[in-house]
């Protein structure tokens, strides 16, 4: 497999996350921005403004955007993302739609969030997310990294720690068997956690694959179409003097099956499209955004 240049532009650009109708989303951390991915002309239009860092952006079965969001410390929401063409951030300037965005998560039990990392969302409407601060806060001498869960529906919706205040900086969280698996990368222990559901509503985390070399996993996708094949972004610090990366491929019982080479050694996030036929990576050292074809 392949991996094509779609687009480049932004440094620290993270998080793909596709609309229901194939368009292609990404943010991007220091500038706060949600870019539309403009395939046609390679190009990042910018549409939408947190007003914070957003580290990991996802859209609902509703077709809300949320997105985890490091300099605010919560999960943030809006009801739809504006695209630049009917009035968005590209049109009426940065940040125009800022205010769209309401924090649905900000603390737990009184205590403010580290900073959100990453989110992904269940079929039944359960929104997983990473706490773990900014790189070097949620580290192996001091493992607080959180993974919690938005749980219920309407008025009804709580906060449910997951797995509290015991991992090494989780910055990659995906879905799969049907809501009843969830998968966390947990990058300064290099490792991917599995959370199984059983019963229905009580996690059992075990570790699912151990990884070497690099600094650790960063992000993680669930694809159901292929018998729960995992892709993993294996992320490593461009100042450690790499200068490529790659995707690992497992299957569904953790054994590697492949990898995608990718220019730049910071993978900052993974994405399926809705029709499964590819996969998004992005690569914050370059601001680049790859497609491959499954």
């Amino acid at each position: 497999m392949a991996a094509e240049l779609v687009a480049t532009g932004s440094p620290g650009v993270c998080s793909p996350a596709f609309r229901d109708d194939g368009q292609l989303f990404v943010a991007s951390t220091p500038e706060g921005s949600i870019f539309r991915v403009d395939i046609g002309e390679r190009a990042l239009v910018e549409v939408d403004s947190t007003g914070g860092q957003p580290s990991g952006i996802a859209f609902d079965a509703a077709g809300a955007l949320h997105a985890a969001d490091l300099a605010v410390g919560a999960i943030m929401q809006r009801e739809a993302v504006p695209d630049a063409e009917s009035g968005g951030a590209a049109a009426g300037g940065a940040g125009a739609h800022s205010g769209a965005w309401i924090s649905s998560v900000v603390d737990y039990e009184g205590e403010p969030m580290r900073g959100p990392t990453s989110l992904a969302t269940s079929p039944d409407g359960t929104l997983f997310f990473t706490d773990s601060g900014p790189l070097g806060e949620a580290t192996l001498d001091s493992p607080v990294g959180s993974v919690f869960a938005v749980v219920g529906s309407g008025g009804g919706r709580f906060l449910k720690p997951i797995l509290l205040k015991s991992l090494a900086h989780p910055c990659g969280v995906a879905v799969g068997a049907g809501g009843k698996v969830v998968y966390v990368a947990e990058m300064l222990r290099n490792r991917i956690l599995r959370l199984v559901q059983r019963p229905a509503g009580v996690f059992h985390a075990s570790v699912f694959h151990q990884l070497s070399g690099r600094m650790g996993p960063s992000a993680v996708a669930v694809d159901e179409r292929r018998g729960g094949t995992l892709y993993v972004a294996h992320f490593d610090a461009a100042e450690s003097g790499a200068t490529r990366s790659e995707v690992l491929i497992l299957g569904a019982d953790g054994v590697v099956q492949g990898s995608i080479d990718i220019d730049g050694p910071e993978l900052s996030g993974l994405a399926l499209s809705p029709d499964g036929k590819h996969l998004a990576v992005t690569e914050a050292s370059t601001g680049s955004v790859y497609l491959v074809r499954l």
